[in-house]
This record gives C-alpha cells, sequence and structure tokens, in this order.
C-alpha cells in the first residue's frame, strides 16, 4: 500500500520531467500562427521559455503564441516607422508581424535579416511576435518619425513603459 501511495506522484513527476515546458502551450497558442484574424485581435496568449534581453535584442528559447512586443500610436499628421531586423530561427516557425487593428503584415517569417518601411495613417498599431515552438535569436533597430510614440505593453513589473525609437534616417 505504502509503495503505491509513492507511486503516483513519482509517475507524474516522471511525466512532467519527459513532457518538458513545451507541453504548457494550449491549442490555442499552437493554432495561432496561421490565423491572421486572431493575430489581428487586441489580446496576447502565449507560452514562453527562457526569454531574454530586450526588445532589441532578444532571445527566445522557445515562444507558442502571439506576443505584442510594442505598441503604437500615429499623431493626426501621420507617421512613418521603420523596421531592421535580423532573426534567427534555431526551431518551430516565428514570425515578426505589424498590426493595424484589422490588417497583419508579415515583417519578416523564419531567419532572415532585412528592413520593412511603413507609412501610417493617424491611429494605434502594434508590432507582435508569432510563434509555434519558435526558438529564435532577433535583432530590431526601430525608427519612427516625429510624434509616433512606442509603448512597451509588458515593462517592468507588467506594466507598460515608454519606448524611446531612433528619429527615422532621411534617405533622400
Amino acid at each position: 500500500m505504502r509503495s503505491r501511495v509513492f507511486a503516483l506522484p513519482a509517475t507524474l513527476t516522471l511525466c512532467c520531467v519527459l513532457t518538458g515546458c513545451s507541453g504548457l502551450a494550449t491549442a490555442e497558442q499552437k493554432s495561432i500562427y496561421h490565423d491572421d484574424a486572431r493575430i489581428a485581435r487586441g489580446f496576447d496568449t502565449y507560452t514562453v521559455v527562457d526569454s531574454r534581453g530586450s526588445l532589441f535584442d532578444r532571445h527566445l528559447g522557445e515562444l507558442t503564441g502571439l506576443e505584442t512586443w510594442l505598441q503604437l500610436s500615429v499623431p493626426e499628421e501621420g507617421g512613418t516607422f521603420r523596421v531592421d531586423y535580423d532573426v534567427t530561427v534555431q526551431a518551430g516557425d516565428f514570425k515578426i508581424v505589424f498590426v493595424d487593428g484589422k490588417n497583419v503584415d508579415v515583417v519578416c517569417e523564419g531567419t532572415g535579416v532585412g528592413s520593412r518601411t511603413f507609412t501610417l495613417e493617424p491611429g494605434d498599431y502594434a508590432l507582435k511576435a508569432v510563434g509555434t515552438h519558435a526558438g529564435a535569436d532577433i535583432e530590431l533597430e526601430l525608427q519612427a518619425s516625429e510624434g509616433v510614440t512606442a509603448v512597451d505593453p509588458d515593462g517592468p513589473l507588467g506594466d507598460p513603459r515608454d519606448v524611446e525609437l531612433e528619429p527615422l534616417e532621411d534617405n533622400a
């Protein structure tokens, strides 16, 4: 009888160890990768393991789901936002998207180096990461025209914090 009492907790512990943390992701988080309508919605749902660094230089051990990295507000006169990226994906599927409330524009999918510039109407926008068991190293340089403001929605202690973007370089 006594061995049965210890067998159940030992079995449960062994199952948790063997499945690892990747077993924590929900079915919704796993299925959001190809669903632009759900990506465009204003809420996050993700499981992340071993996330280190900052908005500009980040390592993800594993991301499954959708995480908002930056929220932008564009003034009445409109503005411009530029994303320079260097992304190396070690595992799974990973993309960075730019969302205007209804539309989802892929900035980078998979491993890549490049740049995207967006001409923006007044309003609110978001830069989001979407992954399915994605391990990645990400370097970003973010620039915006004068008047465009940015907030990290998940700053220290979960509180939003202002993000200072680089001034937009004039390539003329």
